[in-house]
């Protein structure tokens, strides 16, 4: 979030899930432990879906509507109404 703020966009957490590994993540989870990129043993993750929008130059507001998008079971709605 910092990145996306320290670059002039507006962001924010649109939803968060924690979910068992699937097949990609269970085969690299050995080299992901080895890495110290996950705790031994550790087969879930949380997921984040993040929106991010620079602002319109002089208009002060964000552009235009986000299309709603569907993560599994998750229904994202729009940022704005325009």
């Amino acid at each position: 979030m910092r990145l996306l703020t320290g670059q002039g966009l507006t962001a924010r957490v649109l939803a968060t899930a924690i979910e068992p590994f699937g097949p990609v993540m269970s085969r690299r989870a050995a080299l992901l432990e080895d890495l110290g990129l996950i705790r031994p043993g550790q087969r879930h993750e949380e997921l984040v879906v993040i929106a991010a929008r620079r602002l319109a130059s002089g208009a002060g507001r964000l552009p235009g509507p986000v299309a709603e998008r569907h993560l599994g079971r998750v229904a994202l709605p729009a940022l704005d109404s325009a």
